[in-house]
């Protein structure tokens, strides 16, 4: 009988390198912006510009697809009309009941011309249409339809409808001397081919006529002085989301609003109010300006070139002299809040009905922040996140204990306190592996690394495990 010794588990030491992550922070980082570049004395600038508002050509006016009715009745009766003989013939005026607005050219991007028609007299009729002033190509909008007859008690009717894209419009009605009016010539007639018809007063012929769905490519008249207040809005703003806490004192900023009037028509700003809003600490700060209003030129109009028109700009500088910039790029915003006054036309019909749109213009309101990278930071939290992957199950269930080496260069010219913390998928706080590690500046070109290790514990195995992100 012998007995077998029970040999443990077999472990060692091991030095083994690898990397968990690796990141930075820098200026790209602390101020997320659109373009950083460097002056002529290669100074540093932060450069970031943002639309605001944009007033679309829909929001000033749009086609009704109110329908114009008219009837059609002998004022005595029994009478007997016989084939080819005319019943009616007239001009009517269709008055677009658009506010604020006296149009007296307009041409269709899209919509349709829909006539119908009823009949009540018990023969065929023939019915001539021209919408006068509407051309497309030259070529004049006219219609011809056949009105079925009325038969044993019902009616007579038809209804079509035609595609006015591209059509041209004179709005001036048929004397030339109005707005807002499309004047048409129509006419009825018995059918050639048909018989004498006995037509009694009562017996009636109802035109309707309507625009549909009407989308402007083009429209040109008097756009009346009015007012179009807009509302406070609001935009996000990214120029210091990584900036959670602290104080920023920036240097000589400024701001450029910048407006772009695609529109031809005089326009004037005021009771602008910009505010910029620190969401994290729920502060507000008003932007104080020494003017208050915005002259806008209109566009110019080159109607026979493409495009046909060119934009007017207008740039307000706004800066440390003539407001209390420096005090809302502090408060490092990550939003801004906007309201204004927009009066159209304030001078009044100075252009003689020539006021022009076109689709899909209008008029874009911006600007563009220039900050010289020249800062004064206090107590300043800055952070970001990586996602990282420490190690397959097979391999970390054989690790006991080690160091976790955090490498570190400090480029800032100011300390930094670092804290490098776990969290899981879910941004769930999992553990820290450091929270108060200063660093002092400045780094000095080919200067080492700093070197600071971090004790490994089984329980920092398993949390480095089980956590994905690195803040």
């Amino acid at each position: 009988m012998g007995c077998r010794r029970v040999i443990e588990r077999p472990n060692w030491n091991v030095d083994v390198v690898g990397p968990i992550i690796k990141t930075d922070l820098n200026l790209n980082h602390l101020l997320n912006s659109n373009i950083l570049s460097t002056d002529a004395d290669n100074a540093y600038h932060l450069f970031y510009k943002q639309d605001l508002y944009k007033l679309k050509v829909d929001s000033l006016f749009s086609l009704p697809d109110t329908p114009n009715v008219k009837y059609f009745n002998i004022p005595i009766g029994p009478l007997t009309f016989a084939p080819s003989q005319v019943l009616e013939s007239d001009t009517e005026n269709t008055v677009f009941g658009l506010k604020g607005v006296k149009l007296v050219d307009l041409e269709f991007k899209s919509g349709f011309f829909e006539i119908e028609i009823t009949n009540q007299i018990e023969e065929v009729l023939l019915f001539e249409y021209e919408l006068l002033g509407a051309s497309k190509n030259g070529a004049p909008f006219k219609i011809n339809m056949t009105i079925p007859a009325a038969s044993s008690g019902n009616l007579g009717s038809v209804t079509q409808q035609f595609d006015l894209s591209e059509y041209a419009l004179d709005l001036r009605g048929n004397n030339l001397n109005s707005f807002n009016v499309s004047a048409a010539v129509f006419k009825i007639t018995v059918d050639p081919n048909g018989d004498a018809v006995s037509i009694s007063k009562l017996d009636t012929v109802a035109i309707k006529t309507k625009f549909i769905e009407a989308i402007p490519e083009f429209a040109k008249g008097y756009f009346q002085n009015q007012n179009v207040v807009l509302n406070k809005q609001y935009s996000e703003i990214d120029a210091f989301n990584l900036f959670k806490s602290g104080q920023l004192n920036v240097l000589n900023p400024a701001i450029k609003l910048y407006v772009e009037n695609e529109i031809g028509m005089d326009l004037r700003a005021s009771d602008l109010l910009i505010s910029g809003i620190n969401s994290a600490n729920n502060n507000s700060v008003d932007l104080n300006t020494t003017f208050n209003t915005i002259n806008i030129s209109r566009a110019y109009h080159y109607p026979s070139q493409r495009p046909a028109f060119k934009s007017s700009y207008v740039e307000v500088d706004v800066n440390i002299d003539n407001s209390n910039l420096s005090e809302v790029l502090s408060s490092m915003p990550d939003q801004l809040s906007y309201e204004l006054n927009l009066e159209i036309n304030p001078l009044g019909n100075i252009s003689g009905n020539n006021d022009f749109i076109y689709y899909n213009t209008g008029l874009k309101l911006g600007f563009e922040i220039d900050i010289p990278l020249q800062l004064v930071v206090t107590d300043l939290v800055i952070e970001d996140t990586v996602d990282y992957k420490f190690a397959e199950e097979k391999f970390y269930n054989a690790i006991n204990s080690g160091n976790l080496n955090l490498l570190l260069k400090n480029h800032f010219p100011f300390d930094l306190t670092t804290a490098l913390l776990i969290f899981d998928e879910n941004m769930e706080f999992v553990d820290s592996l450091t929270t108060d590690l200063t660093i002092a500046p400045p780094y000095q070109p080919g200067a080492d690394w700093t070197l600071v290790p971090i004790e490994i514990k089984p329980e920092t195995i398993d949390n480095l495990t089980n956590g994905s992100k690195m803040l």
